[in-house]
């Protein structure tokens, strides 16, 4: 079963309010793409790194979970007035994102010069930009906004398409930003009905829709370049702005068939096959794929890509909104800073990922920054819920802590500096248009304050002394 049949059936077999995460034939497959998903048709997913290949293996399909019970607050009515007096700034600051939801990015960024076109070769969709916008999917298939579990943001998008050729099921999880930068104009298409088509086919099966359009561009461009030939795509002529190339593609790849079964193998892989020259122009560090966002628009992503512990991820830092509207006092960064400048980069860069870490342990969404949301907020609450008294710098130093020991971790498996790179595209070829014109990330001289600020040792290991003051015994 796909993941939305597969929901709608362990809520017949368990309990109709039950909440269900499961895997698609993609993760059943072991297909290295694999995601877990959750909420159905709905489809929010954890989708990169192929967790869904895990539970595979695991021979695990799905976790229905209903309870009746209820969790332990220490102070409930104390942390219902916290929360109620936090809504009036947290409604306000999320505004955009519960009326536009995330494909009201598409336009900004690539005014910016963070937008993927072409396997981030070409620096301009402007032309056709609008065709796969936030306006022309209300116009077009947006049907209503909807919720992570009782997240009062609501920015997620469900959409009908009405277009005989590429209706899918009636209404069903709309594309994210990412997957529109990613599934679109990465691929040179600039047809939303046709990216939604291919979303809803990747949310069903169960992949990451990130990985697959940038492993779909980096393969055209190879194909363009004639590194690869008919011979490597099983006669399969690579061309940019075909939707129903991309989609028979992407069929091949949850078919586990084909060219399909080839790019599933992923960057590192595929390097191998195809020579170490694809290195130049490949959107990945550490083998993951590049976001729909272009360092070249933000120097601090660039050191955020570099380093982050699973490869390029633009949630493991976020910090590219740190460069345009968000503060966080607690942390240093007291207005948002320049994108362009490589001052303190390398610092504040750190600085965020810890901040991050510690987002991903209170299972907290990114998105509740544009509302403000603090570290002495988190601290309050976190003391609250559980009766034991928190305060900010406690909560910093313990982000701080879990990086550096998924960078242990990292380091056993032989990862070291040669790994915190981009590639050289993103190192020499600067932007031509946009706001990011002319702008190359002087990723070494920030690398080198962050390894200072980290006391990682020339190897990038983290030094003995920085083990100790973090409590981590190596």
């Amino acid at each position: 079963m796909d993941t939305f049949e597969t929901e709608e059936a362990l809520r017949e077999l368990t309990h109709s309010d039950a909440k269900v995460t499961c895997i698609g034939p993609a993760g059943e497959k072991l297909n290295l793409l694999a995601g877990i998903f959750t909420d159905g048709y709905e489809a929010r997913s954890a989708a990169r790194c192929g967790l869904g290949a895990v539970m595979g293996s695991k021979k695990l399909k799905a976790i229905a979970v209903y309870g009746t019970g209820k969790p332990f607050v220490y102070d409930e009515p104390g942390l219902r007035r916290y929360v109620k007096d936090l809504m009036p700034d947290f409604t306000s600051g999320t505004k955009r994102l519960r009326e536009k939801g995330t494909p009201s990015l598409v336009t900004m960024q690539e005014d910016v010069g963070s937008f993927p076109i072409k396997n981030f070769q070409i620096d301009s969709f402007k032309d056709r930009v609008e065709n796969i916008s936030w306006e022309r999917m209300k116009e077009t298939i947006f049907v209503k906004s909807v919720n992570c579990a009782s997240c009062p943001v609501s920015c997620g998008r469900l959409v009908q398409v009405k277009s005989e050729k590429y209706r899918g099921k009636e209404v069903s999880a709309g594309p994210e930003y990412e997957t529109i930068g990613m599934l679109g104009s990465n691929l040179f298409i600039d047809d939303l009905d046709a990216v939604q088509f291919a979303n809803e086919k990747c949310n069903r099966s169960g992949i990451d829709t990130i990985e697959t359009g940038g492993l779909i561009g980096f393969a055209t461009e190879a194909f363009d370049r004639k590194i690869i030939g008919l011979g490597d795509t099983g006669g399969i002529s690579l061309k940019w702005g075909d939707p129903d190339l991309a989609l028979s593609i992407i069929d091949s790849i949850l078919d586990n068939k084909g060219f399909g079964k080839v790019i599933s193998l992923g960057f590192n892989k595929l390097f191998k096959l195809w020579g170490e020259e694809t290195k130049s122009f490949d959107p990945q560090v550490k083998g993951l794929s590049f976001p729909a966002n272009d360092q070249r628009a933000y120097n601090s992503v660039a050191v955020g890509f570099a380093t982050s512990n699973r490869g390029a991820c633009h949630l493991q830092a976020f910090s590219h909104v740190f460069e345009r509207s968000v503060i966080m006092p607690e942390i240093g960064i007291y207005e948002p800073m320049d994108p362009f400048s490589y001052k303190e980069k390398g610092e504040k860069v750190a600085l965020i990922q810890n901040l991050m870490c510690l987002f991903d342990s209170f299972s907290l969404c990114k998105f509740v920054l544009f509302g403000g949301i603090k570290v002495k907020n988190m601290a309050e609450m976190l003391s609250l819920v559980t009766g034991w008294e928190f305060d900010s710098q406690e909560l910093i130093k313990t982000g701080e802590r879990i990086f550096n020991l998924k960078r242990l971790f990292n380091n056993r498996c032989g990862i070291l500096k040669g790994d915190d790179t981009l590639p050289e595209r993103f190192l020499v070829q600067a932007k031509t248009d946009s706001e990011a014109k002319g702008n190359i990330p002087p990723l070494d001289r920030m690398l080198k304050d962050y390894y200072k600020f980290r006391m990682w040792d020339e190897r990038g290991i983290p030094e003995k002394k920085k083990l100790k003051e973090l409590g981590i015994r190596k």
